[in-house]
């Protein structure tokens, strides 16, 4: 397996993905350590929208009320946070290129 970058919006979408398991493996569950939970979670996110600003030109807006994602031509929303942003992200990646 290589480590060359994604080349259509699917590739993408599986990346994200990739990226969102790695850093909910990584942030661990909240009843474990709940006072650093949100901490962990947040870097996390962070570092997934600073991979993807940087590789992808993605546009993610955290906001109080919930956050925004642009990347690709793709839009999405939650009023959950980045994390479900991006989620929605890729289904509707997904859906707009005809895959599961």
């Amino acid at each position: 397996m290589t480590n060359s970058p994604p080349r259509n919006v699917l590739e993408v979408a599986d990346l994200v993905e990739r990226l969102i398991e790695e850093a909910d493996q990584k942030v661990g569950k909240y009843h474990d350590a709940p006072d650093t939970w949100h901490a962990r979670h947040n870097r996390a996110m962070v570092d997934i929208a600073d991979q993807l600003t940087g590789g992808y030109a993605a546009i993610i807006r955290p906001s109080w009320d919930g956050a925004r994602v642009r990347m690709l031509g793709i839009a999405a929303s939650s009023t959950s946070g980045v994390r479900q942003a991006l989620r929605n992200w890729v289904a509707a990646a997904r859906r707009r290129e005809g895959g599961q």
